[in-house]
């Protein structure tokens, strides 16, 4: 199944995001606000594009 969710880069995000993908599910979008002190999660939404 396609998702869309919510990503803030905390733990508990990624490891959401993790276990539906692990489950087989595939995500088409992340809901994210750029966040100039983890610049790390801009590089995971591009990736996902």
């Amino acid at each position: 199944m396609k998702f869309v969710m919510s990503y803030s880069c905390g733990k508990d995000s990624t490891l959401a995001l993790h276990r539906l993908i692990k489950a087989g599910h595939q995500p088409v979008a992340l809901q994210h606000h750029e966040h100039p002190v983890y610049p790390c999660c801009n590089w995971l939404i591009m990736r996902l594009r």
